[in-house]
């Protein structure tokens, strides 16, 4: 059975990947690229994944920007690394 992050990577990351939206987000709703004004976006290759990069937001939260909205961009492309294709972001998103 598919998930909702499935469904969501299907459908999404294809425009990114072909260059028709620069990013999206996902945190319960998908916002493509653009959309996040007033939000603070972090954005990283998050690989892997670690308790630093899911602390930050609290402390920005906290100290910094109290009842802001923060979301996480993983970064597709990078000039210094391999595109990462479907499967890779699935895993780091998961």
């Amino acid at each position: 059975m598919e998930s909702d992050l499935d469904t969501i990577l299907d459908s999404y990351l294809p425009l990114v990947m072909d260059g028709r939206e620069q990013h999206f987000t996902f945190r319960g709703r998908v916002t493509l690229g653009g959309e996040e004004e007033g939000k603070i976006v972090m954005e990283g290759s998050f690989n892997p994944v670690h308790e630093g990069h899911l602390t930050l937001p609290q402390a920005v939260e906290t100290h910094v920007a109290p009842g802001r909205e923060i979301l996480f961009s993983l970064g597709v492309y990078n000039p210094e690394k391999p595109t990462i294709g479907r499967d890779e972001v699935h895993k780091r998103v998961e």
